[in-house]
């Protein structure tokens, strides 16, 4: 899906900045955060490999967290935590990929409304404070041991 899409974008002459994690080339996390943060949009496929499942990735996350836009694949996941044509912009295949990337390459206030949207959402819900706390509460709620300021195992 992500090479179909990437060609589709790039045969329309809307390729910008094409990401393929399968490169053998890891990017350094600064490198890749700027990335982001300086995209209009950023693309996102749900799929695992060849399985028709879907899931939701780091880089939902990432890329509203760092004030792009994204532009993903429809899934159900991602829409159990952000809200579609509010918080980001789903699309059904290659066509309607290319047609969306083109309209908010074309209303930028209109991309930039979902951008930041999509951005306080992801710094209010989903931060690494908030993912802490969780990760911590679900060991506590399983163990004996009780977390209290100071308390620490470690």
């Amino acid at each position: 899906d992500r090479q179909a899409g990437i060609a589709a974008l790039t045969s329309h002459n809307l390729g910008g900045y094409p990401r393929d994690g399968w490169t053998g080339r890891m990017l350094p996390i600064q490198e890749y955060a700027h990335i982001l943060m300086r995209s209009k949009i950023a693309l996102n496929f749900c799929t695992v490999g060849d399985d028709p499942s879907k899931q939701i990735k780091g880089r939902v996350y990432e890329a509203t967290a760092c004030g792009a836009m994204l532009l993903e694949a429809e899934g159900d996941e991602t829409s159990r935590w952000f809200e579609p044509m509010v918080d980001y912009v789903p699309f059904s295949d290659e066509l309607d990929l290319v047609e969306k990337a083109r309209y908010y390459l074309e209303h930028d206030e209109e991309r930039m409304e979902i951008a930041a949207r999509g951005h306080r959402k992801a710094k209010e819900q989903y931060n690494g404070e908030m993912f802490w706390n969780t990760i911590f509460n679900k060991v506590r709620d399983t163990s004996d041991w009780r977390f209290t300021p100071g308390n620490y195992p470690w």
